[in-house]
């Protein structure tokens, strides 16, 4: 028994020599080592030196460079232009130094560690980059700020040179700070490396003079033209300003804005121009073709010289915003040209007369015009309806049953004292210049039309 004993004991004392021996064998192994079930960015580096790890983790490690936003474009450098290098030995360091040796049958790093290598980047090299950049040359090239007010097509605008500016510290180093850690992108706006100049008395002076022009010309003024609706343009505004020969807006003593009185007028002609139809029609005759017509007394001209004199009197005194111009001429019924879907057309080269009701065909007869082509082509309009007429001219007086006149003493009339109609009888025997229509016809006709009905007389060639 008791030799028993002695040999458990000596087997006891030998075991624990042995393990006092695996701890401190493992103690000195793991001091330079990381423990078992270390991953680091999802690399096994159980065992491994900071050496071996790095290598690994340096190889698998990539790097490729950074997009840079600015201006609404985007610029790519990439590491081999910044002079990136990098290394994880101080991070792995720093991880081996957490580990206690001594402790490593309690202490175990387990999961995956994230570890970031250390970078460095040549900013001369970054500079070098920059200044072959786009949006950084030409940040360089403009040395002089400026505050102007330019004439566009939209009208005047303030075009400001000293505000959102690159400021070319603020991008060298936030392109230094990005690529030092590694970022994929920055926005150099969102980098805060756009700034403003503070305004000089001369600018403050312009923010002053502009604000008067964009006041002015941002007014409201609303034509309603019959039918039609024209607002004055910011733009139009704009050209009733005066100007000096280098295009500045000329102010008087008191500083307040010239007007243009002559560009005035020239709005007011341009008005007549775009709107009037007085002599001025377009007409879809009733087999398709198109007609123009610079002759009649069918439509409106607005009176452009009282149309200037309100506009002078406006820009002075702006009371209304609702324009109904003053016209010279105004027979039109419906809209300004006068000429809806209910007239009369004179084919007078074909001697027929159509009447349309709303677009719709409701009579068409054999005329007879004037003789030759003494008849005129012209756009008017019924303008008296009278029945049991004696017309009378220097060498006739002639009874008509129904008469409806519509371009001065021109008009359109029965004719009892003709057998025939239509055809080329006009060349020969023509009328004085009305248009004879066969009696049975004309008392339908004259219960038809009403007074105002629009009368369009043209020749096909």
């Amino acid at each position: 028994m008791k030799r028993f004993i002695k040999g458990l004991s000596l087997f006891f004392v030998v075991c624990m020599v042995l393990s006092g021996l695996l701890y401190v064998g493992l103690a000195a192994y793991y001091k330079e080592r990381f423990y078992f079930g270390t991953w680091i960015n999802g690399i096994y580096c159980t065992g491994k030196t900071v050496e071996e790890a790095e290598r690994e983790l340096s190889a698998a490690y990539s790097y490729p460079g950074m997009r840079i936003v600015a201006g609404g474009e985007e610029y790519y450098i990439s590491a081999e232009e910044a002079g990136y290098t990098f290394d994880f030995v101080c991070v792995l360091e720093e991880i081996l130094s957490r580990q206690n040796p001594w402790m490593w049958p309690l202490q175990r790093i387990h999961g995956k560690l994230q570890a970031e290598p250390q970078v460095e980047v040549d900013q001369a090299a970054v500079n070098r980059w920059l200044e072959n950049a786009r949006f950084y040359k030409e940040r360089e090239k403009q040395k002089e700020f400026e505050l102007r007010i330019q004439h566009t097509s939209s009208g005047y605008e303030c075009v400001d040179d000293r505000s959102h500016i690159l400021i070319p510290e603020a991008v060298r180093e936030a392109v230094y700070q990005g690529l030092s850690q590694s970022s994929s992108r920055i926005d150099l706006e969102e980098a805060g490396c756009y700034g403003s100049l503070r305004d000089t008395v001369k600018e403050t002076a312009t923010r002053r003079m502009f604000a008067k022009i964009r006041e002015f010309q941002e007014q409201t003024l609303i034509y309603r033209i019959k039918e039609d609706t024209k607002k004055v343009t910011p733009y139009e505004f704009s050209l009733f300003l005066l100007t000096d020969e280098e295009g500045n807006v000329v102010v008087d003593e008191r500083g307040e804005l010239v007007i243009n009185e002559e560009a005035v007028r020239s709005f007011a002609d341009s008005l007549g121009e775009e709107y009037d139809t007085y002599e001025n029609h377009t007409f879809t005759t009733h087999d398709g073709k198109i007609r123009d017509f610079t002759k009649g007394t069918l439509g409106i001209r607005i009176d452009r010289k009282k149309e200037a004199e309100f506009l002078l009197s406006w820009l002075d005194d702006p009371k209304t915003s609702l324009r109904i111009p003053e016209y010279r001429k105004e027979n039109c019924f419906g809209d300004r040209r006068g000429i809806a879907d209910t007239y009369i057309e004179v084919d007078m080269g074909a001697q027929r007369l159509f009447y349309f009701v709303e677009g719709e065909l409701v009579l068409e007869t054999e005329v007879v015009t004037g003789k030759g082509r003494f008849t005129p082509e012209c756009v008017c309009y019924v303008y008296l309806k009278e029945t049991d007429r004696v017309l009378r001219g220097e060498s006739y007086a002639s009874f008509v049953n129904y008469w409806m006149p519509v371009y001065g003493n021109i008009g359109i009339h029965d004719a009892n004292w003709r057998s025939e109609f239509g055809g080329e009888i006009y060349l020969s025997d023509g009328s004085h210049g009305c248009i004879n229509v066969p009696p049975e016809i004309m008392g339908k006709l004259y219960e038809l039309v009403e007074v105002n009905t629009p009368v369009i007389m043209y020749y096909d060639s």
